[in-house]
């Protein structure tokens, strides 16, 4: 029957359009900033098929500047670079996108430079400021999920209402033998449990299923009984618990049987695999397998509900899995956000989790201090009431992660005008003239 999982849309989506902050260095070009620290390791997750947009926060050049920039993207197995035009849409702000074609890794990057350099001149070629993006099937992402069971092969008409490209996910339907291990008789992975149906059954279940639109899963376990006809055949290669040998010699041909099967289900119409016990397979085959099908269809995705390390899940996700934990196991206090709520306003560029706590001597001047990368910090001081000239002292607090108030000298470069000031320590003064609503400085550590 069927069983819908608890959870909510994904919650962990990057900012759209995701703010990038660049800063003017001395020359033409511009340092590109990571808004989050963390996620040039843990990349950002987007629905494929959909554009990923940026928004370019830019400082430090002159106002007559004529800026010029582009995002670049690619597959993350691919050399080449795509470009996409960065236009400006309004004082110190340039916007573009680009759309991930297919479900797997991509990485992009910002380039902004100042036009007075020659585009053959600009380093075009800088390997820094790469991020990546995951980009996955937005039913992985928006959809809700639904378990079936073995029985829902003869039982399509009794599924209650589900919407368009909705999740159905169905068990193992295969033949299994009396070690509970897939395969009967001779009969394995192309097989169906007579007791549940054969191919016909099969045939009718999926048709109904496409034509309402709904994206049908499969749990698929690569552990073959003793009466499987692989291991029938085969018999030294494979494990007391069913596992194929898929690295000594022969293994080409046996990756390809395996690979065999999935094609066979896909062109039945599963479009999702969860796979089961998926570390206990070289991960040259989960690579090689998922690169091969995808060649043939992109849309194909990949799941596991096994718990991994940290390393596991990402040498899973490298080669082409989907985070399955963060689709289908949201945590208690997800389950009654709102996502529309949660988005932050996308013209801020400051992540909470990098925030230092910065006070002002005079409450007319708030300020806020956050690491932007490795020793380079932004400071921002909004003036509450510009009505006269205002003088503070700026304390920097001691969070116990920071290492600002341990350096004795520092300096700070005023965003607007490119000049750069000298401070100490943890206590310095700052003063805003008559007029002005805000100041915003980069701190770089030496």
């Amino acid at each position: 029957m069927l069983q819908a999982f608890q959870r909510t849309p994904h919650q962990n989506l990057p900012i759209q359009p995701l703010p990038i902050l660049a800063v003017a260095d001395s020359g033409s070009n511009f340092d590109i900033f990571e808004t989050d620290p963390g996620s040039s390791i843990h990349p950002d997750v987007s629905p494929a098929e959909k554009p990923f947009s940026v928004v370019v926060h830019a400082y430090g050049h002159p106002e007559n500047a004529l800026i010029k920039g582009m995002l670049r993207w690619r597959s993350i197995n691919s050399n080449s670079w795509n470009k996409e035009p960065l236009s400006k849409v309004e004082e110190q702000k340039w916007a573009g996108t680009w759309t991930p074609p297919n479900p797997g890794n991509y990485e992009w990057k910002v380039e902004l430079w100042n036009e007075n350099e020659s585009y053959e001149t600009h380093k075009l070629n800088k390997a820094e400021n790469i991020r990546t993006l995951r980009a996955e099937r937005s039913d992985l992402i928006q959809a809700n999920w639904h378990q079936l069971s073995k029985l829902s092969l003869s039982e399509i008409n009794t599924f209650p209402e589900a919407n368009p490209s909705d999740v159905f996910l169905l068990p193992p339907i295969f033949p299994v033998g009396n070690d509970n291990l897939i395969g009967n008789n001779g009969l394995g992975h192309y097989s169906i449990d007579k007791e549940i149906g054969d191919a016909i059954t099969f045939g009718k279940f999926a048709a109904n299923i496409s034509f309402r639109g709904i994206t049908l899963a499969m749990t698929l376990p690569i552990h073959c009984s003793s009466t499987h006809p692989f291991r029938i055949k085969e018999p030294s290669q494979f494990s007391a618990k069913g596992i194929p040998d898929l690295i000594s010699e022969g293994w080409q041909e046996r990756r390809a049987k395996w690979e065999s099967i999935f094609r066979y289900w896909i062109v039945q119409g599963i479009e999702i695999f969860e796979l089961l016990e998926i570390t206990q397979f070289p991960l040259s085959f989960w690579d090689d397998l998922i690169q091969s099908l995808r060649k043939d269809f992109p849309h194909i995705s990949f799941i596991t509900k096994e718990k991994l390390t940290e390393e596991e899940r990402q040498k899973m996700l490298s080669v082409g899995f989907s985070d399955c934990n963060e689709f289908l196991n949201p945590k208690k206090k997800d389950l009654h956000l709102d996502p529309q709520k949660e988005e932050p306003d996308e013209s801020s560029f400051l992540m909470e989790n990098t925030s230092i706590k910065c006070l002002s001597s005079d409450p007319k001047l708030k300020v806020s201090l956050d690491k932007i990368a490795n020793k380079k910090f932004l400071l921002i001081i909004n003036n509450t009431d510009p009505s006269i000239k205002r003088s503070a002292k700026i304390h920097i607090e001691n969070s116990g992660n920071n290492n600002l108030k341990e350096q004795k000298l520092y300096y700070l470069r005023d965003l607007d005008n490119g000049r750069a000031y000298r401070w100490h320590g943890s206590n310095n003064h700052i003063t805003l003239k008559a007029g002005e609503l805000e100041k915003k400085f980069l701190i770089e550590l030496n």
